[in-house]
């Protein structure tokens, strides 16, 4: 009696490795698969929304550039201001030059502006796209990818619910009459 239970607990042990084996095989592509269900899905829904994010961005980065020019150009004008209200040589060289007058001793020559004191506008930059952009772009605008992807996710979730779910063996296992008879 002693020796058959013993041969029992053994055989019981032995059989339970390979169910905790299948167990965690079976629970790892349960996660594996409903996480990539709903990351598909994840990325239908935020897509539109990413693209809107970067559209936005680009805008707000173009507008603080501008802002930043108009500053460097007050900025500038406020110091020819202040040199026409206080330097009477830099006025009267300023009317001078505006209204061509010379002096009979001197003779102007046209000349090229070297160093220019005004701000350039800005340049607007091309943005590097990320490594994603065009999944973004393909997820955001084209439906007929939308949908299929959408439905991917679905199956995706499905199939892990109904295949690899781990409380489902239990489940099932439990009011089987394999498994009660083999325990008896």
């Amino acid at each position: 009696m002693l020796a058959n239970e013993r041969e029992s607990v053994v055989a019981t042990a032995e059989d339970s490795v390979p169910e905790q084996m299948e167990s965690v095989w079976s629970l790892a592509f349960y996660w594996l698969v409903a996480f990539a269900g709903v990351a598909l899905f994840a990325a239908v829904l935020i897509a539109p929304k990413w693209e809107r994010r970067r559209e936005l961005v680009s805008r707000v980065c173009s507008q603080a550039a501008g802002c930043n020019y108009l500053a460097d150009m007050n900025c500038h004008f406020n110091r020819v201001i202040d040199a026409l209200k206080h330097d009477a040589d830099f006025t009267n060289e300023m009317a001078r030059n505006e209204l061509g007058y010379v002096s009979p001793s001197e003779q102007r020559l046209p000349a090229p502006v070297l160093k220019w004191e005004r701000p350039k506008p800005p340049v607007a930059e091309a943005n590097a796209d990320e490594v994603w952009a065009p999944f973004v772009r393909l997820f955001a605008h084209d439906n007929v990818v939308r949908q299929s992807v959408l439905i991917t996710a679905v199956v995706f979730v499905v199939v892990s619910l109904t295949f690899f779910n781990p409380s489902r063996g239990e489940r099932l296992g439990a009011g089987s009459p394999t498994c009660n008879s083999s325990r008896a």
